[in-house]
């Protein structure tokens, strides 16, 4: 007799008096094989040039198949193969999956509803991971919180293809852009207008492009006091206000930089045997000869010979062009910072 099965994963539902028989000469219920299968059971698809593949699902009434369980029926779909285009994978049966990507290439595996405009969501490639699909939409399970930050290596500047497979990015570019609220809920609730947009039907992301992070400078909960480390002064932003940013990559020294100091020493002119052979210095001096001492040249005194005036000491240029110092420690740009939506 055809038995009716169960509204979700497709569990037979006896009729009264069905699957009769002696114990140990008849089956008592075949769905403990389906049982096994939904818990532990491995279905592997091989991928390679785009297409489109639903899932095979147990027959919709009627006894059992029996034979190999459904591709539904089972905990973990792993695809492997070599992509040369994007596949789509349609999902009938609503619950847990978990989804094994081992599939090379640069193309995406989509995980999408079989009917119905539901939320579509890329498998990671090269990792587990752990989805639901509640009839409508396909979602990740345990992903991190919203406004979580990746930092991800890799070898371009765009979000990888399993990413831009999805309906809703799970992860968006930390640079600068702004975005609709409606569409990142959760996200735009936690950075409100911080780093751009009006905090209500849009908001913005932060600007991390070529700069460091730094954490903000929150007040201790035992002195109720920030600690002070950067400020205004030094930086031209503070550490306690959310979304300041400043610095330069490059200083140019200035006076004002330079310590202190008081030159010191003397200059004697006119030594013998040449007394008026006077020395290359640079600035000007107002002098008078000294006739007690011949080839001495004091400022404001009075001499035998009678002149003064000004002496022009002249050197040779010294010091650099006043370029600019590099600040940067040494670094290299090897991540791609995203924030969880």
């Amino acid at each position: 007799m055809t038995e009716p099965i169960t509204s979700n994963r497709s569990l037979i539902v006896p009729n009264t008096g069905d699957l009769s028989g002696a114990w140990g000469t008849s089956a008592l219920n075949p769905n403990f094989q389906s049982i096994d299968t939904l818990f532990g059971g491995v279905t592997t698809i091989s991928l390679s040039s785009t297409t489109t593949i639903l899932l095979s699902v147990p027959a919709t009434t009627g006894v059992w198949p029996g034979g190999n369980p459904s591709q539904s029926m089972n905990s973990m779909i792993k695809f492997t193969g070599a992509q040369t285009g994007s596949a789509v994978i349609q999902f009938t049966l609503p619950g847990f999956y978990i989804v094994n990507n081992q599939c090379t290439g640069t193309t995406s595996v989509q995980l999408a509803p079989s009917a119905g405009v539901g939320n579509k969501i890329g498998a990671p490639p090269g990792q587990k991971i752990h989805i639901f699909y509640d009839g409508t939409d396909m979602d990740y399970v345990d992903m991190p919180t919203p406004g979580a930050a990746l930092d991800l290596h890799t070898n371009t500047t765009t979000l990888p293809p399993w990413m831009t497979a999805c309906t809703v990015s799970p992860y968006l570019v930390k640079d600068g852009s702004v975005y609709t609220s409606s569409v990142y809920p959760a996200l735009s609730q936690l950075l409100g207008s911080t780093y751009g947009g009006n905090g209500v039907t849009t908001f913005g992301v932060p600007d991390e492009r070529s700069r460091s992070r730094l954490g903000v400078d929150t007040v201790q909960a035992a002195s109720g006091a920030t600690s002070a480390r950067l400020t205004f002064a030094q930086a031209g932003f503070t550490g306690s206000l959310l979304g300041a940013s400043g610095g330069t990559s490059a200083t140019v020294l200035l006076t004002a930089n330079l310590p202190p100091y008081t030159p010191t020493g003397s200059l004697i002119l006119g030594q013998s045997p040449n007394p008026n052979n006077i020395p290359s210095v640079s600035g000007s001096i107002g002098f008078v000869q000294v006739a007690s001492a011949p080839g001495t040249l004091v400022p404001g005194s009075a001499g035998a010979w009678g002149s003064s005036g000004t002496l022009t000491l002249t050197c040779n240029a010294q010091g650099g062009t006043s370029q600019s110092m590099v600040n940067v420690p040494p670094a290299i740009v090897s991540i791609l910072p995203l924030i969880k939506t």
